[in-house]
């Protein structure tokens, strides 16, 4: 940043765990980024990660955050319940806001979050962080380049085993289920690799006691006759990679959703039974989201990461749940949550 343009200033609400591992540290390492507070329900924790980054506020209330008049952007990790509630209320503080993913339980809470920010003139972003992961590019200007020939087929899988029987992500009231926590990495990477919109879903799932999905399986259709395969899971192994398969070859991602600083991203590249690797550079994505978010915000530009994105992938997401509890098949756009 030059003189003429002071380091973006920003509050983060809730110190849980992506907060606390991933993303306090990426904007404490920002030198165009000034971390001022963090706020917590847990004032210990939140006063033990500002010491160890050298963050000058602690707030036991996420409010008492927002009244600072002096922040200028806000990271919303807290429950997926609670998004709606605290991007409003950010936005009513006159604050940018970079919410944790899913931005909303489903598309209304997503568009009624859009709405408040749009009529407080704040600019509002999911905090997607892979899609600003350098390899994502370099594998999107791949496809374009024709290496694969037409893209026709998308296969995408986040699946890991999520051991804490008493994590909030296993109660449905409070945002819970596999499909809300990482379908959407795989619904937006089937999304934007095609390049269209899928027009329906077919969904099989796995429900826990409580009631959330453990795991969805399903099939996404297109109006050109090109498909997407996806998997999310609670209950197996770790397994996740994007495959994209096209007319004259297959790209593929390994690792897709959580490379990370020093791990290797390789862009695999099959040629029948031919495997080139193309190396990428290693990167921390949640560094590059804030630091592409907070530079949009306060200058007015869009966010890099649209909410016409987000509000597409919350559809298709609706359509999703509905069509893995029903058994039929559900166009998108038409589900009801």
């Amino acid at each position: 940043m030059t003189a003429m343009m002071p380091p973006v200033t920003w509050g983060v609400l809730g110190a849980g765990y992506i907060a606390r591992v991933a993303m306090i540290p990426a904007l404490a390492s920002l030198p165009d980024v000034r971390l001022l507070g963090v706020a917590s329900q847990n004032p210990s924790r939140a006063a033990a990660l500002a010491a160890a980054h050298g963050v000058p506020r602690v707030y036991g209330d996420y409010q008492a955050l927002l009244d600072a008049p002096d922040i200028q952007c806000v990271y919303i990790a807290l429950a997926n319940h609670l998004h709606r509630e605290w991007v409003e209320r950010a936005a009513a503080a006159g604050k940018h806001v970079l919410c944790e993913k899913p931005l909303g339980r489903d598309a209304a809470e997503a568009e009624a979050m859009r709405a408040a920010c749009d009529r407080a003139g704040v600019a509002l972003m999911e905090a997607l962080m892979y899609r600003f992961h350098p390899r994502i590019a370099r594998a999107l200007e791949l496809i374009a380049s024709g290496v694969i020939g037409e893209p026709r087929e998308v296969e995408a899988a986040f699946n890991f085993t999520l051991a804490d029987s008493a994590n909030y992500r296993l109660d449905p009231a409070l945002g819970g289920g596999a499909l809300l926590d990482v379908g959407g990495y795989c619904v937006t990477a089937a999304r934007f690799f095609l390049g269209e919109e899928p027009l329906a879903v077919r969904a099989s799932a796995r429900y826990a006691a409580t009631g959330a999905d453990l795991a969805i399986s399903a099939l996404l259709e297109y109006a050109s006759g090109r498909a997407a395969r996806i998997s999310c899971a609670f209950d197996t192994a770790e397994y996740q990679r994007v495959t994209v398969i096209g007319s004259a070859a297959a790209l593929e991602l390994p690792y897709a959703f959580t490379s990370w600083h020093t791990d290797a991203a390789p862009i695999l590249l099959h040629h029948g039974k031919n495997v080139e690797t193309r190396s990428t550079h290693t990167a921390d994505p949640y560094a590059h989201m804030a630091a592409a978010f907070g530079r949009a915000a306060v200058s007015g530009a869009p966010v890099p990461y649209r909410l016409d994105d987000t509000l597409a992938t919350a559809r298709a997401l609706d359509a999703l749940a509905t069509a893995a509890r029903s058994g039929e098949r559900v166009v998108v756009g038409a589900a009801r949550t």
